[in-house]
């Protein structure tokens, strides 16, 4: 199977993940809407062409922070998005089958989210300030 026959055979699992979450970025909380939410994958399809579609692998951003924020973050932090934002999706076991290297340890993730929390608890006193909420 090539990455384009990879790709068709898992895209109704990727869909109903992507509509089974909030629709609203899982870093800055926008809800922009359906058009602007991506779906990224923290282990690039390039890294696995025919591994990379597993819902521990996903994450559900806008356009903005896709591009700008996530392009350059540490896989720790983003796997530890994930365990915040996704925590029934999240596996670290799993995600390293996808990677197939051990770079991650479950002690990186951890390390990675008390940081996360204050910032998303800074986030969202800002949004119900401005009378917004995520």
């Amino acid at each position: 199977m090539n990455a384009k026959e990879y790709y068709a055979s898992i895209v109704y699992d990727r869909r109903a993940w992507r509509q089974s979450q909030p629709q609203v970025c899982m870093w800055c909380g926008s809800g922009r809407g359906w058009l602007d939410l991506q779906i990224h994958e923290i282990c690039r399809r390039s890294q696995a062409p025919k591994s990379w579609a597993h819902n521990c692998n996903y994450l559900l951003l806008d356009g903005s922070c896709h591009a700008d924020i996530f392009a350059t973050m540490p896989l720790a932090r983003q796997l530890a998005v994930k365990k915040i934002r996704d925590p029934g999706n999240y596996s670290l076991e799993e995600w390293l089958k996808i990677r197939k290297t051990g770079e991650v340890t479950e002690a990186d993730v951890e390390k990675e989210i008390p940081q996360l929390l204050d910032f998303f608890k800074m986030t969202c006193n800002l949004k119900k300030s401005k009378g917004l909420a995520f």
